[in-house]
């Protein structure tokens, strides 16, 4: 509860209320505290607008090197050399790069994590294949 302001006196503790009062563009104190509360919540809108851009960016980031990892198999080795659960896993992943591993998962009937671990074995079979094919021309 804020202490009776005496009209005569324009003063709460070190604080000129006439002088705060124009800071404030003439909204009254009572106009600070909704500014403020809307820039928390402008500030709360803005750090999850940026959480969101941040996840959206690294899924797309995630999916565009599985999409040209598989690609490289493709071409290198092909993919009917890999076990079925990773061919498949391979076309899925082409047909759907837009997914990310939860829509990729529910749509396969399978774990966030088993999609998860396939694409990751993927990457590292391709990332061994570009080694070892660099190796012997190098």
């Amino acid at each position: 509860m804020l202490p009776a302001i005496d009209p005569d006196d324009c003063t709460v503790g070190a604080v000129d209320l006439k002088r705060l009062d124009l800071a404030v563009g003439g909204r009254g104190v009572g106009g600070l505290a909704a500014g403020r509360g809307r820039g928390d919540v402008r500030g709360q809108v803005n750090r999850r607008i940026n959480f969101e851009t941040a996840n959206i960016d690294k899924t797309i980031g995630s999916a565009l090197r599985q999409v040209e990892a598989i690609k490289r198999l493709e071409e290198e080795q092909g993919l009917e050399t890999l076990p079925p659960s990773l061919q498949e896993m391979a076309r899925w992943r082409k047909d759907n790069p837009e997914l990310n591993l939860a829509e990729l998962a529910a749509q396969m009937n399978l774990s966030k994590s088993a999609v998860n671990h396939r694409l990751r074995r993927l990457v590292e079979i391709s990332e061994s294949a570009a080694q070892v094919s660099s190796t012997a021309s190098g």
